[in-house]
């Protein structure tokens, strides 16, 4: 793995500025939208702030390949991908609930491992990235997580995919947690999500069959930020975990002993 230099990290933070701007052009206007094969949203703003990104990305780094979410992949082998979600919480954004971004990771193929992480949730103009060995920083501000360690006083956010078994799971997984902790709840923007681990705001964020581009540039600021990330049995996260759990350290613990105790699902 490389040591990212400061241009790369840069060109992601200001393509990911110039994103936000195109969201906010649209919010709360009219456009068009559909549901995908999975009944998720897709909106016109979603496809132009892809087009937007992979387009500039793909100028300044034509070698790096691209994988996002509205669009096929281009440049099907190279040591280096972009991994974007142009808007994350596209039906908060369509329901004008100002909980969204956008997301933008870099990483190392051979390795499977993000070595850039950039995310802009532009209504509150927060600017949170990480490159890998040099901290996490919100709008220039290096971030931390918090030191909560009683899963009764945390605040922990959950989401999962559609799918019908992963839908199952995660009641199962809500039915328990919810009888210890009050605020354990959806808010519906994983990569956001996962930021506010990173900054402390909320102590820990449990997902099931979540894609890569949910997740990727979120898990890297929040391991530079010193918090935890695994799979739901406590093994290392990687881009094929089936389940991913981002905690403050002396929480992690408590969350991966009562994921196991509610039937959460195992590594493959």
């Amino acid at each position: 793995m490389i040591q990212m230099d400061d241009d790369i990290l840069n060109v992601a933070k200001e393509v990911a500025l110039e994103a936000g701007k195109i969201m906010m052009d649209y919010y709360g206007k009219d456009y068009n939208f559909s549901c995908k094969t999975d009944n998720s949203i897709q909106t016109e703003v979603d496809l132009k702030v892809d087009n937007f990104i992979r387009e500039t990305l793909l100028h300044k780094y034509p070698e790096y390949s691209i994988m996002s979410e509205e669009l096929p992949k281009l440049n099907q082998e190279s040591d280096y991908m972009w991994i974007i979600d142009p808007i994350d919480g596209t039906s908060n954004y369509k329901h004008e609930i100002p909980f969204f971004c956008v997301s933008i990771a870099l990483m190392d193929t051979k390795l499977n491992e993000p070595v850039v992480g950039v995310i802009y949730a532009p209504i509150i103009e927060e600017l949170f990235y990480a490159s890998e060995g040099r901290g996490s920083f919100l709008n220039s501000q290096p971030i931390f997580g918090n030191n909560e360690s009683t899963l009764g006083d945390s605040f922990v956010a959950f989401g999962s995919s559609r799918k019908p078994v992963a839908v199952r799971e995660i009641i199962q997984i809500y039915s328990r947690i919810k009888k210890v902790n009050h605020l354990f709840r959806q808010v519906g923007a994983a990569a956001l999500e996962l930021c506010f681990v990173a900054c402390g705001r909320i102590s820990g964020f449990i997902t099931l069959d979540t894609n890569p581009w949910d997740v990727m540039a979120g898990v890297l600021i929040v391991r530079e930020a010193k918090g935890i990330v695994t799979d739901f049995t406590g093994e290392y996260f990687t881009i094929k975990s089936p389940s991913l759990v981002a905690s403050a350290p002396k929480l992690h613990p408590n969350l991966i002993e009562i994921l196991k105790t509610a039937g959460g699902r195992q590594a493959d």
